[in-house]
């Protein structure tokens, strides 16, 4: 099958995933040419045999980009990618050099970055091999993040997000002060600005509380933006506060994990 038989990239649209439109979802609100994939189509996992072989058979058959990251050349269906990517889309579609050879070159990421863009643009899920060291995961995923945004990846990226969250539910040292800069470095993900500000919340009311030297009060200051977000969650953290008088123990709700913390 070649794209004169295809021109809509029907089987493409068929065989990514659904885009559920949730207003609280600030992602699913980009403008309709960031939102590249039709609402209600099944996940390329959820379809039957005979469609998923129809949907790899056009992909083999359709013409192929190359796109190289460092050394490493990597072939992908164009099609596909420009569907996905308003960088490729312009890239390969406008004219330029890059139209004429399909080809180019990306020197703001690594091969392991470009990868997981890989992995989201024919999947729309990233996975992770189960021994990856949880520090390693969340460089990459905050790596991520600044790809997707570069590339003009469609969205929503709420899998990615849990992802995240589930780690720093286990250990908020993960977050780092350089993660906190490159989150609000994207104006446009504000799911991930929510969720950073959101682990900061229980470390700021400590430093509130106890004093001393805080990082989270020293990116506040440098991040645009970072301080509104972190203070928005402290004020409905402190709605949640409890005294207990007799123990001297102020409880107030962490908003990233919803269990209560004693002061």
């Amino acid at each position: 099958m070649d794209q004169a038989t295809d021109p809509d990239n029907t089987l493409i649209r068929a065989a990514l995933h659904t885009i559920t439109y949730d207003p609280s979802d600030r992602d699913a609100q980009r403008p309709a040419k960031r939102q590249m994939l039709d609402a209600h189509k099944p996940l390329a996992d959820d379809l039957p045999a005979s469609d998923f072989v129809q949907m790899m058979h056009y992909y083999r058959e359709c013409s192929q980009v190359t796109v190289t990251v460092n050394d490493t050349s990597y072939k992908l269906p164009k099609s596909l990618v420009c569907s996905e990517s308003t960088f490729f889309n312009k890239a390969f579609n406008s004219g330029f050099l890059e139209t004429e050879e399909q080809k180019l070159s990306l020197t703001e990421c690594t091969t392991e970055t470009f990868e997981l863009v890989v992995q989201w643009v024919y999947r729309h899920k990233l996975i992770f091999d189960i021994a990856s060291k949880k520090e390693k995961m969340v460089d990459l995923l905050f790596d991520f993040f600044k790809l997707a945004d570069l590339l003009g990846l469609g969205g929503p990226f709420s899998t990615v997000i849990s992802m995240l969250k589930t780690i720093f539910i286990d250990n908020g040292a993960l977050l780092l002060p350089k993660h906190i800069r490159i989150a609000y470095q994207l104006p446009n993900n504000y799911n991930l600005r929510k969720l950073v500000a959101e682990a900061c919340v229980s470390k700021y009311v400590r430093f509130l509380r106890k004093g001393g030297k805080s990082k989270v009060q020293k990116e506040m200051d440098a991040c645009e933006g970072f301080k509104m977000d972190v203070l928005e969650g402290v004020a409905g953290a402190l709605k949640s506060m409890e005294t207990s008088y007799n123990s001297y123990v102020v409880r107030f709700t962490c908003p990233l994990t919803g269990d209560a913390i004693d002061l």
